[in-house]
């Protein structure tokens, strides 16, 4: 989907380009279609990876709130509360003391549970020359190609790249069974 509204099919695996990469080409290469009920009731489960104002503010998940769809990730309000970027370089494993590594993951959670996040999050920290820490952003969209951080985090712990999406396809279809 871009920005105007319109959404498009690409029967290729193109998809994961950088932004700055993708041309008008791209969109000679797919097919654009009209979206109607029809197209959507044929959809099992939605996976909204879309960056920014509409993508990641809650307005795309409040959309499939109201069409009653299940989606991958945070709820409206988490999505909205989060909005909020800044960028960070993180390095995989983070050469922390476990003390530190606890609190950090504890803050974290908490944020998370605050928030009322759910299904996926990337939530980031500073951390301080004398191992304090501060909460930089919790990222309700991180990126999800198979070279983003937060793939990258859960492949570290032995989570491949396709099990992760499947776990969060079927987290997804459990709290839309829970809410109907």
């Amino acid at each position: 989907m871009i920005k105007k509204g319109e959404w498009y099919i690409k029967e290729s695996s193109a998809y994961h380009q950088p932004a700055e990469q993708i041309t008008d080409a791209f969109f000679q290469e797919t097919t654009r279609i009209k979206l109607n009920m029809d197209i959507i009731n044929r959809v099992d489960v939605f996976f909204p990876i879309i960056h920014g104002t509409f993508g990641e503010d809650g307005t795309l998940q409040g959309i499939l709130k109201f069409l009653g769809k299940p989606f991958v990730g945070p709820d409206l309000l988490a999505s909205a509360v989060c909005m909020d970027k800044e960028g960070a370089n993180l390095r995989i494993p983070a050469e922390i003391d476990e003390k530190t590594a606890a609190d950090i993951q504890q803050t974290a959670i908490r944020a998370y549970q605050t928030t009322c996040c759910e299904g996926m999050a990337r939530v980031d920290f500073f951390l301080r020359d004398n191992n304090t820490f501060v909460l930089n952003e919790i990222n309700t969209l991180p990126g999800f190609t198979e070279i983003s951080m937060y793939p990258k985090l859960f492949e570290y712990t032995g989570i491949t790249y396709s099990d992760l999406i499947t776990k969060l396809i079927d987290l997804s279809i459990e709290r839309y069974e829970e809410n109907k």
